[in-house]
């Protein structure tokens, strides 16, 4: 396994600094190992105190680290000229040519540097690989105040190899050339993006990408990162770099959910015409397109007398269900964040009724018919309306309409608690 050491502070909130970069290491399937440079008390609100540790202590760490030989070091806090000095003597002990991502003001605009600092960091970008200073950073290492391209241009040549990050638009400029990334920006504001973007392109480094092909995968893991972020209630979002794993948790809990199924008896009883299926939808994400279902649907057996899927379990579709599940995600006052469908009967709702589930209906005749002719419509229709009756519904049915089945829906926590619901009337 390839290993990366990360060279920062410590963060309260996780967010940012070590915690994050072990975060964002773990995501990319990189063994970290960390030095801690500062303990900060913050989060996403403010930073109120910072203590940077004793300079002695910071080279004990690193010759400790150094015992795994890392393929890359990544650079974050360092704070004062101290430090820096005594870091930039460590990676020429070490032969190490880190990726420097040099933490200046903090998005609350709290300041890191003096001048001491400036001069050594100066010293300890000439040795590094790549600095990842944003528009701010880059004025203050350059010297120059950038109010246009060329402006930017003329700071990164001074810098030397660096992505100057910047809204929109970022200027990679590395062994002589230029490249600029653009990118949809995501209108949140975020704790920890520039942590996690450095040490992403350390990971994709170590794994032995070049430079530019692992910058452009860093900014689209940041990019991910920040759509899948935790944001309720917080001052700023804080990334969640785990978003691929938890799609992988999701296709499992799907598939454990099926082999649930498949425990109970009389499986034809609950298998409507058009079939079965299970949809669970990641973490911290209401996006539709994060919502795993089988890419086919269940259907029942007779010879086998089990529940068998046509195709395995994918993502971004927005077949029926993932619609049912979306607009369920939009109006519930639950946790609910899965969904499985089936036959609809009177003796299927009566057992239901009968373990005192919390019930919804809504009618397909009663949906305006502008309404049906837009894709998708019907099922927020449905759902909204159930809702509005019972905003903690945690099975919704309809008795069908012209060319429609009639449908349970059966939500719950994740895949495998909907399949052990629907076990309970088997």
């Amino acid at each position: 396994m390839k290993t990366c050491l990360t060279i920062a502070g410590s963060d309260s909130i996780s967010g940012a600094g070590i915690q994050q970069d072990l975060k964002v290491f773990s995501a990319l399937g990189i063994y970290g190992t960390n030095v801690i440079t500062a303990v900060t008390a913050q989060n996403t609100s403010k930073i109120y105190n910072v203590q940077f540790l004793d300079t002695k202590f910071i080279e004990q760490q690193i010759d400790a680290a150094m015992e795994l030989k890392p393929d890359e070091v990544k650079i974050g806090l360092i704070g004062n000229g101290k430090i820096c000095n005594a870091i930039y003597k460590k990676m020429k002990e070490y032969g190490c040519s880190p990726i420097l991502d040099t933490i200046l003001i903090s998005t609350t605009g709290f300041k890191f540097y003096d001048e001491c600092l400036l001069n050594s960091l100066k010293q300890l970008s000439k040795i590094s690989k790549l600095t990842t200073p944003n528009l701010k950073e880059a004025e203050i290492l350059s010297g120059i105040e950038i109010k246009n391209p060329d402006d930017k241009k003329k700071a990164a040549e001074i810098i030397g190899n660096c992505v100057i990050k910047d809204e929109g638009e970022d200027l990679i400029y590395y062994n002589n050339k230029f490249e600029i990334l653009k990118f949809d920006k995501i209108p949140l504001k975020t704790h920890g993006s520039g942590c996690t973007f450095s040490s992403a392109i350390t990971c994709y480094l170590a794994q032995n990408y070049e430079m530019f092909e692992a910058i452009k995968k860093a900014k689209i893991f940041t990019y991910e990162s920040i759509k899948h972020s935790i944001n309720d209630g917080l001052k700023m979002a804080i990334l969640n770099p785990f978003f691929e794993v938890e799609k992988d948790v999701v296709k499992e809990n799907i598939r454990q959910a099926l082999k649930i199924l498949n425990k109970g008896r009389n499986l034809d009883k609950i298998c409507p015409e058009v079939g079965i299926n299970i949809a669970q939808i990641t973490n911290f994400s209401e996006d539709i397109f994060d919502i795993g279902e089988f890419s086919g649907r269940i259907f029942y057996d007779g010879l086998d007398k089990k529940l068998k899927a046509i195709g395995d379990v994918e993502f971004g579709g927005e077949h029926h269900l993932a619609r049912a599940l979306s607009a369920y995600m939009k109006y519930s006052k639950t946790n609910n964040r899965a969904v499985i469908n089936v036959k609809f009967s009177e003796e299927n709702l009566e057992k239901f009724k009968n373990l005192e589930f919390e019930i919804s209906d809504f009618d397909r005749n009663a949906e305006p018919k502008e309404n049906k002719l837009m894709e998708g419509k019907t099922m927020e229709f449905g759902i909204e309306n159930a809702l509005t009756k019972n905003p903690k519904a945690e099975l919704i049915y309809d008795k069908g309409g012209f060319g429609k089945e009639a449908m349970l829906r059966v939500f719950g926590r994740d895949a495998i608690e909907v399949a052990e619901k629907i076990l309970k009337i088997l």
